[in-house]
């Protein structure tokens, strides 16, 4: 660790030479330097101020002391495990998971200067089952739309789709053949979102809410093409991957409890000025 050099013969004109000529070749100084904390007086402010990190006795990067964070849900992983839960609790209220409230109470593990900066919620409507099972399309978007209306950061929605797949399954030594429904698009559609925010300066840390472990390239393509971005996962319960774990130590599992604690409000006040209530399959004895 380097503290407090102080070394007055690269003076500013220097510093702010060298931002010149590589911000006219597309880079960002200070994301290029990796400056000494003693230097920081001497490098000339901006009209407002910079967002100075510091790691290691060093400092880099623009900005202020907080950590921006960005959530990238996987909604069916995250689904079905708070399905199970609901299931061997017998409380089907935990369906009505509040988003918001749960990101922000994850903020305390990525760091003590985190902010919520972003929410991305990926998901699929179950339009295959608008005949067989109404109601459960029908709570969805209610659920999405609530997710939409809520907190003071908005979570984005990203829609896959929901394919039919076929498959074999051998039966006494017969092979039968029949057909399943599979989610598609979502790994790929978050995957591209975390790398985009990435580039795109939007964020310091990112949380992939999920356990598949499907998002193992993404993990390793973040790490060569924006090594500066920290990376963990909030495994739902019973859904860990030691494979995640191992690429991004820092992960850690969601609990009951975190279901239990964060959800929606009963009632929610569209931007319309019209009302949107919990399903009542989901509300609360």
């Amino acid at each position: 660790m380097v503290v407090g050099i102080e070394p007055r013969d690269m003076t500013a004109a220097c510093i702010r030479a060298a931002s010149i000529n590589l911000a006219e070749r597309g880079f960002s100084a200070l994301k290029c330097f990796l400056l000494p904390v003693g230097m920081l007086d001497s490098v000339p402010r901006p009209h407002s101020p910079p967002r100075v990190t510091i790691r290691g006795g060093f400092a880099f990067g623009l900005g202020d002391m907080s950590q921006r964070v960005g959530f990238f849900v996987d909604g069916f992983n995250l689904y079905h495990s708070v399905a199970q839960f609901s299931a061997e609790s017998g409380d089907r209220s935990v369906k009505w998971l509040d988003l918001h409230g749960l990101a922000k109470g994850m903020l305390p593990l990525v760091g003590p200067l985190a902010t919520l900066r972003s929410i991305h919620y990926f998901t699929a409507l179950p339009e295959h089952l608008y005949l067989s099972d109404p109601g459960r399309l029908r709570r969805h978007r209610i659920y999405v739309r609530a997710l939409t209306a809520h907190g003071d950061v908005r979570p984005t929605v990203t829609y896959g789709r929901i394919a039919r797949q076929k498959v074999q399954v051998n039966v006494a030594g017969a092979i039968a053949t029949g057909s399943i429904w599979r989610e598609k698009g979502t790994d790929v559609a978050l995957a591209m979102a975390l790398v985009r925010a990435a580039a795109n300066n939007d964020l310091d840390e990112a949380v992939v809410v999920s356990g598949d472990a499907d998002y193992l390239p993404a993990v390793e393509t973040l790490r060569v093409l924006h090594p500066r971005i920290g990376l963990r996962f909030a495994f739902p319960r019973g859904r860990a991957s030691k494979e995640l774990s191992r690429e991004a130590p820092k992960s850690f599992t969601l609990t009951s409890t975190a279901y239990l604690s964060h959800r929606l409000p009963e009632c929610i006040r569209l931007p319309s000025g019209k009302s949107l209530h919990c399903p009542v399959e989901w509300r609360r004895p």
